[in-house]
């Protein structure tokens, strides 16, 4: 149970930290 909840963690963390990249790639090509 522990570890189901630590995937998904990490799986929202990395969600985030990719959202995060195509916000930025964005910002660059603008």
């Amino acid at each position: 149970q522990v570890m189901h909840g630590y995937i998904k963690y990490l799986l929202q963390r990395e969600v985030k930290s990719i959202a995060w990249l195509e916000e930025l790639k964005k910002e660059v090509t603008c």
